[in-house]
């Protein structure tokens, strides 16, 4: 049931919502740069020199963030488990008075589910500041390299205050990205526990 529900609804978010908004911020991010490079290929590569440091800030967090969505997509199973196996006896509950049980059950079940979605809302929280912060550190960078080619006439101040702001404008795309990021590893999770049972092999099968 959870396969079903939970897992595939996980698969489904990542395959329509993700995707759509992974390639128009990764356009907007894309065009970004080329722009910069347009303007000053110096002051790009600066730029660029950052997008390493990004991407493995962002390897870091996505291999903690796919761990716990499984954690997460299996105490969701355990849930909806619980739950099915008590609604659909709950004639039997009721007739040996285990009502407190099965609602203690629940709610130990309920606080596990809690427990790993909380680990999940601090990993991609610090993912997005963490990302954040080092295009700051690259803004801070681009200010300092740029006003010195503007001191020395290999700038103007106008190609450095757009070029400033192309470099601003990427922030949002990066920041929607790593958000982006760590839904799509959840995702995966989701996706290895369905191939899981997809690929499992017949343990009775035909002759024929």
């Amino acid at each position: 049931m959870s396969y079903i529900t939970n897992d595939v609804a996980a698969i489904q978010s990542a395959l329509v919502d993700q995707l759509i908004e992974l390639v128009t911020e990764g356009s907007t991010l894309i065009g970004s740069i080329v722009l910069m490079v347009y303007l000053d290929w110096k002051l790009s590569l600066l730029t660029i020199v950052v997008i390493p440091l990004v991407g493995q800030a962002m390897k870091i967090f996505g291999r903690k963030i796919k761990r716990n969505g499984t954690v997460i997509q299996e105490r969701m199973a355990d849930i909806t488990s619980l739950l099915q196996e008590s609604i659909s006896s709950v004639r039997v509950v009721k007739s040996f008075v285990r009502e407190k049980y099965e609602m203690d059950r629940f709610s130990k079940q309920n606080t596990l589910n809690f427990q790993a979605a909380m680990k999940n809302v601090q990993l991609t929280s610090l993912l997005t500041p963490s990302v954040e912060f080092l295009a700051a550190v690259s803004v801070t960078f681009i200010v300092w390299f740029g006003g010195y080619e503007v001191v020395n006439d290999e700038m103007t101040a106008g190609a450095l205050v757009a070029f400033l702001t192309y470099a601003i404008n990427l922030a949002n795309p990066v920041k929607r990205l790593s958000r982006v990021y760590g839904n799509l590893q959840r995702a995966m999770a989701a996706v290895d526990r369905v191939f899981a049972v997809i690929d499992l092999k017949e343990t009775i099968t035909d002759k024929g």
